[in-house]
């Protein structure tokens, strides 16, 4: 049962976080991103990968990001092991990028998809004792008592 509630929990905030990415656009981003990001937007995950593969091959600073939205693009189009391998690399190569998290849920949704749940409730697991940690919990509290 333990096992469900945290993959159910898991997949609704894998869910918030694909449409997080696709609502900023920076006028001065890389014409392949913003095209990858817009393909996405539409559900053609193919077009979205050809143009997030020609942003990665510009090496941008963005890169982290260009390798979540690949492997979600991957996600979508249902191609699970070449998703967990875009979010391994995205963990190997930007160990401290913002997307790192991001980037583990969406490697947890792909587990669960497969079916190889106790791999995904191990991520999820992490990411809520991570998300429930008493530091976290102190940072979140400052930042609502200074808009207090």
């Amino acid at each position: 049962m333990k096992t469900h509630s945290l993959i159910r929990c898991g997949l609704f905030a894998l869910g918030l976080l694909c449409v997080a990415p696709l609502m900023a656009a920076d006028p001065v981003e890389n014409a392949d991103l913003v095209a990858g990001k817009k393909a996405l937007a539409a559900r053609q995950y193919e077009t979205a990968v050809t143009s997030l593969d020609k942003a990665l091959a510009a090496k941008l600073k963005e890169a982290d990001e260009v390798l979540y939205l690949k492997g979600l693009a991957l996600y979508h189009a249902k191609k699970l092991d070449d998703c967990i391998k875009i979010c391994d690399s995205l963990v190997e190569l930007h160990p401290q990028s913002r997307w790192l998290h991001k980037g583990r849920f969406l490697k947890a949704g792909a587990l669960a998809q497969q079916r190889k749940f106790e791999a995904a409730e191990a991520i999820y697991e992490a990411e809520a004792n991570r998300l429930l940690a008493g530091v976290r919990k102190q940072d979140v509290a400052g930042v609502i008592i200074s808009f207090a």
